[in-house]
């Protein structure tokens, strides 16, 4: 459900995606798993789910049932990216790969540049760029 507001009222409308082809990135746990979960409920034509953890998506997989494809990729590898998704069109990014759990503060600059890696990285605007058909 998207909301959006006006100067005098707020509405709710709910987008249609059976004819759109859904990527979502770090969808074998957290957010993306469950972003996964409810394009699957919002019958998505085709929903892929990339990510770096193998085993987590075949979990993700077996427990939504819904029909998905998994990619095992490392969003940061730009080749690994462009290999994976060669000849598809992608109609909706949602980009949620990234790391979580993360309790060792003491190397919290090496992190910080990882995660910024992942969320910054050239893969990302590739992706942003077949979106918007400059490929």
């Amino acid at each position: 459900v998207f909301y959006y507001s006006t100067c005098t009222e707020t509405k709710t409308f709910m987008p249609s995606f059976n004819e759109q082809t859904i990527l979502v990135t770090g969808a074998a746990s957290g957010l993306g798993a469950a972003i996964v979960a409810r394009f699957v409920k919002l019958q998505a034509k085709q929903i892929i789910a990339l990510d770096v953890n193998a085993e987590h998506l075949a979990q993700l997989k077996a427990s939504i049932g819904g029909q998905i494809e998994t990619l095992v990729c490392d969003v940061t590898d730009l080749a690994a990216v462009e290999a994976a998704l060669k000849d598809r069109e992608i109609d909706v990014l949602v980009n949620c790969a990234g790391i979580s759990g993360i309790t060792n503060t003491s190397g919290r600059r090496r992190i910080c540049r990882f995660i910024f890696r992942i969320r910054c990285s050239r893969t990302t605007w590739k992706i942003n760029e077949r979106l918007q058909g400059d490929h």
